[in-house]
C-alpha cells in the first residue's frame, strides 16, 4: 500500500493508523480485551450504575489503560469504543435469538447456513460483521 508516496505494509500500516492525528483509533485484539478488563474491574467497584460509567469509571478506565497498554488513550476514544462494542454485542445476542442460528465455541464462529445470510443482513446490518469471525 502507498501512503504520503511511500510503500508500507503490515504492521507499518498500523503504526501509521495508530499514531494518526485525527483521533481515530484502530483497536487490535489486545486493546480490545485490556479495555473490557478495564471495564469489568469498574463494574465490580460500583462505578457503572446506569447504561453507562460514572465519571470516576471512565478516568480509571483512561488511566488503566495507559498502563495496560502503554498509550495515552481519550476519553472520547474510550466512550466512541464503548458505544461501538454494546452496539456489537446487542446485535450478535439478537443474531443468535433468530431461528436455526448457532454459535460453535471451539471455533468461536456463528454457525448460519449460508445461504441464509442475506435475509439476515436484512434483518439487521450489523449481522454481517459476525459472518466470517
Amino acid at each position: 500500500m502507498e501512503i504520503n508516496g511511500e510503500n508500507v505494509v503490515g504492521e507499518e500500516i498500523e503504526n501509521l493508523i495508530d499514531n494518526s492525528d485525527d483521533g481515530k483509533l484502530v483497536w487490535d485484539n489486545s486493546q480490545l480485551e485490556a479495555f473490557i478488563i478495564c471495564m469489568e474491574e469498574e463494574v465490580k467497584v460500583g462505578n457503572r450504575s446506569s447504561g453507562t460509567f460514572c465519571p470516576a469509571g471512565w478516568k480509571n478506565m483512561v488511566k488503566g489503560m495507559r498502563v495496560r497498554i502503554g498509550k495515552k488513550y481519550e476519553l472520547k476514544q474510550l466512550r466512541s469504543k464503548f458505544n461501538h462494542v454494546r452496539v456489537e454485542y446487542k446485535a450478535f445476542v439478537s443474531l443468535l435469538a433468530e431461528t436455526g442460528v448457532g454459535y460453535n465455541v471451539e471455533m468461536g464462529m456463528v454457525i448460519v447456513e449460508t445461504e441464509r445470510w442475506p435475509k439476515l443482513m436484512k434483518v439487521n446490518t450489523h449481522y454481517g460483521k459476525f459472518r466470517k469471525k
